[in-house]
């Protein structure tokens, strides 16, 4: 027995040490993209980043980064991350005001189908950059998705119709005095030929049915009836919802809510 209680304790080591010995080659190694003063106020203090995505844009294999903040759209270059900036200030919304913080949020989505990813952002409105042949040298051509979707803190993208094709899902949470879609979440196909510049027409499958100022969203098969369901939560609302997908997904979809908070408690 004392023999078999050493041998346990021997093992027990063993895989310590080995788990220790992972644990520190595993260690990440911080990378600093741009750096900045964290002093408010100073010349080079680092506003607040909302919205970053990664992808091989210029395809030389080497991951790059864009990132909206200071009111603008950034491109860094992988490796060594030289910036170049491909929307100087976001566009107006409905009202003709200039977003100034840069992106609540934003994805990435090939929306003209031409095989490489565009950038899609949002803050007061949702607008689209296209990704050009040589996007560290060439123009990025902004458009407008939806100026009624107003309060995006949330776009991601996922073929919800089932047309072979990515959407976008985006909420907005802005009251009527802001929105013309308030406490809202819509889903959007990109328009045959986008570059025109057309307006994307939202469908709404919460419609002023998501008050509470929602926030972040999921897309999966919740009920395995083939169709690709919605979730989200609102924290101002006191709810988490997950939204049914019906055979027409342009149709009003069902509502489910397995979950309400009371001052941060589930009930």
């Amino acid at each position: 027995m004392k023999i078999f209680i050493i041998l346990l304790t021997v093992i027990a080591l063993l895989n310590s040490c080995n788990t220790s010995e992972v644990s520190s080659k595993a260690k990440w190694k911080k990378h600093i993209v741009k750096a900045g003063n964290p002093v408010p106020g100073s010349e080079n203090h680092f506003p607040d980043v909302n919205a970053v995505s990664a992808n091989d844009f210029d395809k030389d294999g080497h991951i790059d980064i864009i990132a909206s903040f200071d009111g603008k759209v950034t491109l860094f270059k992988g490796p060594d991350w030289k910036e170049s900036v491909i929307l100087p200030q976001m566009p107006p919304d409905r009202t003709g005001r200039i977003a100034k913080r840069g992106c609540i949020h934003a994805t990435l989505m090939d929306v003209d189908q031409d095989g490489d990813l565009d950038f899609i952002g949002s803050n007061r409105m949702i607008f689209w950059l296209e990704c050009p042949k040589n996007p560290f040298k060439d123009e990025w051509t902004c458009r407008m998705v939806s100026l009624e979707v107003n309060g995006a803190h949330c776009v991601i993208t996922a073929d919800v119709d089932r047309d072979g094709k990515v959407d976008l899902i985006a909420n907005s949470w802005r009251d009527k005095s802001e929105s013309t879609i308030p406490n809202s979440i819509t889903w959007l196909s990109a328009p045959k030929n986008p570059q025109k510049g057309q307006l994307w027409k939202p469908n709404l499958f919460a419609n002023n049915d998501a008050p509470g100022r929602n926030h972040y969203m999921g897309f999966g098969d919740v009920n395995k009836d083939g169709r690709g369901d919605i979730a989200c939560a609102a924290p101002a609302g006191g709810w988490f919802a997950w939204w049914e997908q019906p055979i027409d997904p342009t149709k009003a979809w069902k509502k489910n809510m397995p979950l309400s908070y009371l001052h941060g408690v589930i009930i």
